[in-house]
């Protein structure tokens, strides 16, 4: 009968339909939204509560926090070792507030990046905020 190869063909596309949202549910993918909310959540953050002045140094949040604070950023990661000291003296001396947006991790990496080079910034970070993963810094 013609009708049970149609029905065959239906159990199976529905086990495969119920096998591949289960695969999706288990793997997070309906939950990524919960990770990257950070990124307006921060922007808005850096925004709101740090000065006009405010230039911001992020790796990972470069591009959102310029996007959603509309402040400028510099990447940390792409400074020399032995040059923070040098760079947050000429943002201060062209007007602006430096700060430091690192997420868990990468606080770790900044530190190791800066430490032991003789950059005494280092020494002066002060958390502001930490939301979700992320921590904003002064340097005081």
């Amino acid at each position: 009968s013609p009708s049970l190869p149609l029905g065959a063909a239906a159990t199976v596309i529905l086990a495969i339909a119920i096998w591949s949202l289960y695969s999706a549910s288990s793997m997070g993918v309906f939950r990524i939204w919960e990770g990257e909310r950070k990124y307006p959540r921060v922007g808005v953050f850096v925004r709101d509560r740090l000065p006009k002045t405010a230039l911001v140094l992020a790796a990972q949040h470069s591009g959102s926090l310029r996007y959603y604070s509309h402040r400028p950023t510099l990447r940390w990661d792409l400074l020399e070792r032995s040059s923070l000291d040098r760079a947050l003296t000429s943002m201060r001396n062209a007007g602006y507030d430096p700060f430091l947006v690192v997420d868990e991790g990468e606080d770790r990496a900044f530190l190791e990046r800066f430490s032991g080079t003789g950059q005494r910034a280092v020494g002066t970070l002060t958390p502001l905020a930490t939301i979700g993963n992320t921590t904003v810094y002064a340097f005081r």
